[in-house]
């Protein structure tokens, strides 16, 4: 659930060197539970989107915290 967008940033040489990146709405589901998630450590807070790359796939793995308390009903 949710969206994640980005747009390529081109250097003066042409070249993509980097890439903003924009999470909104995303939650993670466990069981029946939504667990809603944000790209900063803090509620109110601005900043940079932390990732590391994996290697040898092109990919790219993101940072994400849990944005609020949420309570997991037990494992039947």
């Amino acid at each position: 659930m949710g969206q994640v967008t980005y747009t390529p940033v081109p250097s003066a040489a042409g070249t993509v060197d980097s890439m903003h990146l924009s999470v909104e709405d995303v939650h993670l589901k466990i069981g029946e539970t939504d667990i809603p998630l944000r790209s900063t450590p803090r509620k109110a807070g601005a900043g940079v989107l932390e990732y590391r790359w994996l290697e040898d796939t092109g990919r790219i793995a993101l940072v994400l915290y849990v944005a609020r308390d949420v309570t997991l009903v037990p494992a039947r």
